[in-house]
């Protein structure tokens, strides 16, 4: 703006100089040979450029023409400023009172040439600068000197029309980019009335800046060096601007259409602008996220914003920002804009579909799933504060009524989502590359890290209702902080399967392969429900009530380094339960004769876990009616059994084994509880039980050593 204002100073201040001569003129005897021995002496003298005009026409009851009239460029090898003509129309009786009354003052097709060389200079700079220097005399006191030499007194200048028509301006820009960026401005049509340097006069401007329509209409203020105008603008490519702009966009522009409507305020000190700023069309490839690009996206600000000028420091009165139909609301300040911006800046969303949201996201960030919708509203706010060039502060909370997890899922291709096994295809294909969301995501050699992320942030996410696999969970909540590279779930807690589980989580983004650890606990969960949402594929169930609390930690986000790194012990206790329904149980009252061993009813089942290795090894502790076992063993993180059972069936169940199976009665202890060894292998998934057929062995001899001692000791004392 400032730039515009400068250069829309220079060409006015030619305009101004070359009237003012051409008053001279019209005070002395009027005749062309004079008009042109004064006007183009006065004007080089003033410009420090060489001017030139054509054929002059003079009436001495309506005005003077010049026609052709050239300043050129310093150098003088190109020109600055041409018009085909200058049309001075003025009244004659008002001269006779020593006043110049100019009914109109109309330039014909100028053409006006402004170029910014590679170093940062404009060709009209030596004429802002050049007043400043002793030795140089001002329009003014050129023309008095013009004045004093012709003989008259001075006068007084009254303008009453002040036209403009189809102008054009060219702007080259050699400093902003490697080759020399043009803008122009064509059709340009100036129209000011009843000028005066003491008065406000309206003033319009119209015309089309690189093809797009451009107006301004409104007063100005002389005396207060003030502009208040009403600017529009249509349909502006911005691609012509990218060279401008591109250090403060957040990726690469390669379609966008700006439109404004705004009024604006000027004065020395400050500058205000109340108004809508759209951008259409926009088709931009992110940096962060380059195989996510925005497509035919809309952007609009509806905004009231003031600038301090002289202390650099922006004030977001109002901003309601519209993203592909999402409302964002905005207020603020920006201090320093200049040399190091302090943002302070509070924003809003409004209660919003979630299917709006995740509509508004570009295409590349989530999967198709047209056929599906997201249910649910949400709300948010936050506040960002602090200097750009350090980790800025942001804090938030979000707010929903439900969310539909198994749906974003969906949209992202994460873990249990649809098509996540597409994207291990395609991770396989793709040589080290995993696709998420429908994108790759680059990998290192040596995996993904480590990040330094430009932000402090503090949040709280609240959720209502959810639904994961069809399982509810209600008043979800969840704090966390993101400081130095570091990820914090303070707190995190939620009722599910009537039970309630709560936790704390950290992820260290700042190294890599980012190590993270979590503390966990669960009370009162219907184990049954969430067996079913875990291992969806188990024949088996088990239900009760379960608690567990326990501790992990680990590094990686792939599943072999995951595998390899995780550590972790817990506690497990279920209660009242039921195992039932499995190729476990079946196996098991298959392989020992027992049908009533196809449901097992237990009262406690307890024990812990330890995790290493990519395994989780088992020390437990069941008991019911009909058996007791003590589980040890392992349970591969990929799913594979490897475990001892360690069974001991109770004396009613004993007994009623098969005929042929004589093991149980024959490892029976003195109670009547019979042992037996089973072990399990394969997989959660299809378990395989089998008799462990060594161990029988090792208790079948300890049990005939027992008898043989018996005998001994009862022979030994009868």
């Amino acid at each position: 703006m400032k730039k515009m204002l400068k250069i829309t100073g220079v060409v006015i201040g030619v305009l101004v100089v070359l009237a003012i001569v051409l008053l001279v003129a019209a005070k002395l005897i009027i005749t062309p040979e004079r008009v042109r021995k004064t006007v183009l002496p006065l004007a080089e003298k003033s410009l420090h450029r060489q001017v030139s005009i054509g054929d002059i026409g003079i009436s001495l009851f309506s005005g003077i023409s010049i026609e052709n009239f050239r300043v050129m460029m310093k150098d003088e090898k190109e020109t600055f400023v041409s018009a085909e003509s200058l049309v001075l129309k003025y009244r004659l009786w008002p001269l006779i009172k020593k006043q110049v009354v100019i009914s109109e003052a109309r330039l014909k097709k100028p053409e006006i040439r402004v170029v910014r060389n590679k170093d940062g200079v404009f060709n009209f700079s030596d004429l802002i600068e050049g007043g400043k220097g002793k030795k140089s005399m001002s329009a003014k006191a050129s023309l008095a000197a013009a004045q004093e030499k012709g003989g008259g007194p001075a006068i007084e200048l009254l303008v009453s029309r002040v036209r403009i028509t189809d102008g054009n301006l060219l702007f080259t820009d050699r400093f902003a980019a490697r080759e020399p960026v043009s803008s122009r401005i064509s059709r340009l049509e100036v129209a000011a009335q009843n000028i005066s340097m003491k008065e406000p006069f309206p003033f319009e401007i119209n015309g089309r800046l690189n093809h797009a329509p451009v107006s301004l209409s409104g007063n100005v203020y002389p005396a207060e060096g003030k502009v208040r105008a009403d600017v529009r603008v249509r349909d502006l490519n911005l691609v012509d601007f990218e060279p401008y702009i591109k250090d403060k966009l957040p990726g690469r522009i390669s379609s966008a259409n700006l439109g404004l409507e705004a009024s604006v305020e000027v004065t020395p000190d400050k500058a205000s602008s109340l108004g809508i700023i759209t951008a259409d069309r926009v088709d931009m490839a992110l940096d962060a996220l380059p195989d996510a690009p925005f497509r035919n996206a809309r952007f609009a600000v509806d905004h009231d914003i003031t600038v301090e000028l002289g202390r650099e420091n922006l004030k977001i009165l109002k901003a309601v920002m519209d993203i592909n139909g999402i409302s964002l609301t905005a207020s603020g300040t920006v201090s320093g804009y200049g040399s190091k911006p302090e943002l302070d800046i509070s924003v809003n969303l409004p209660e919003t579909e979630v299917q709006n949201i995740l509509s508004a996201i570009p295409a590349g960030l989530v999967r198709d799933t047209k056929a599906e919708k997201a249910g649910g509203r949400v709300e948010a706010n936050g506040r960002i504060s602090g200097v750009v060039s350090k980790p800025v502060h942001v804090t938030h909370t979000i707010k929903a009524d439900r969310l539909d997890l198994d749906y974003l899922i969906a949209l992202t291709g994460g873990p249990g989502g649809k098509g996540s096994q597409d994207d291990k295809n395609d991770a396989e294909k793709s040589g080290g590359s995993e696709k998420q969301g429908g994108r790759k995501i680059k990998q290192n050699k040596d995996g993904i890290g480590p990040f330094d992320i430009p932000v402090h942030a503090e949040g709280r996410i609240q959720v209502g209702n959810a639904r994961y696999r069809g399982l509810p969970i209600k008043d979800l909540l969840v704090e966390y902080a993101l400081i130095d590279n570091l990820f914090t779930v303070k707190k995190f807690s939620a009722d599910v399967a009537e039970g309630r589980a709560k936790g704390e989580a950290s992820i260290n983004l700042g190294q890599k392969e980012m190590d993270y650890t979590a503390n966990f606990d669960m009370s009162s969960i219907q184990s049954g429900k969430v067996i079913s949402v875990l291992y969806p594929k188990a024949s088996w169930f088990v239900s009760g009530t379960a608690g567990m609390d326990g501790r992990f930690s680990g590094k990686g986000i792939r599943m072999p380094d995951i595998r390899k790194n995780l550590t972790g012990r817990a506690n497990y206790q279920i209660s009242n339960g039921r195992v039932s329904g499995g190729d476990a149980t079946r196996e098991l009252a298959a392989l020992l004769g027992a049908s009533e061993l196809e449901t097992l009813d237990f009262e406690m089942f307890k024990g812990n876990l330890r995790i290493d290795s990519g395994k989780v090894k088992i020390d437990g502790d069941y008991e019911s009616k009909e058996l007791r076992m003590k589980p040890s063993g392992f349970i591969g993180l990929d799913g594979s059994l490897s475990l001892a059972l360690n069974l001991r069936l109770a004396p009613g169940v004993s007994t009623s084994l098969s005929s042929d199976n004589l093991v149980g009665r024959l490892l029976a202890d003195k109670e009547g509880w019979a042992y037996v060894p089973v072990a399990v292998s394969g997989s959660l998934a299809s378990p395989r039980l089998v008799l462990e057929s060594s161990r029988i062995k090792e208790q079948l001899k300890e049990k005939a050593t027992e008898k043989v001692l018996e005998k001994a000791f009862q022979k030994l004392f009868d």
